[in-house]
């Protein structure tokens, strides 16, 4: 089933609500790896933690197979994120909101990624947000401890 819908400008744009659920996914599998890796978690220890197999966890990575909301939740507890994580950076319509999102998603250094951590943190911290500044210390804590 194809949407006709408008956008800002008024001018007729055709959806794919099926695509666009698709990119959803492979977003959400992106979120999933990015924070299995800062948390220095395998795949098979993330499947074993929650009673799947490596291939499952790989696949939701890959966005090929959707994520129930029980499942996610479960992922965001094992991991101590917030379930809104997987969420942030994306629009209803699949699209990314922002290049940070899509940067984040390929930091597979832990280094760099801790270098980015530490400068969140800073910012944060002349912000005034704790909550983002307490998520980033946690993480940045747990796979100090991992490794």
């Amino acid at each position: 089933m194809v949407i006709n819908q408008e956008n800002s400008a008024g001018a007729s744009v055709t959806k794919d609500p099926k695509s666009a659920a698709e990119a959803i996914d492979e977003h959400v599998g992106r979120k999933l790896r990015s924070a299995r890796k800062i948390a220095g978690i395998s795949q098979g220890a993330l499947g074993a933690e929650c009673g799947l197999s490596f291939q499952q966890i790989q696949k939701f990575e890959a966005g090929a197979i959707r994520i129930s909301a029980g499942r996610l939740m479960q992922l965001a507890n094992i991991l101590g994120i917030p379930i809104g994580f997987f969420f942030d950076g994306i629009s209803a319509d699949g699209a990314s909101k922002s290049l940070f999102d899509q940067r984040i998603f390929d930091l597979t250094d832990f280094s760099e990624a801790k270098s980015h951590c530490i400068r969140l943190i800073a910012v944060a911290e002349d912000a005034d947000i704790a909550p983002l500044r307490d998520v980033l210390e946690r993480l940045m804590l747990k796979r100090s401890d991992a490794g």
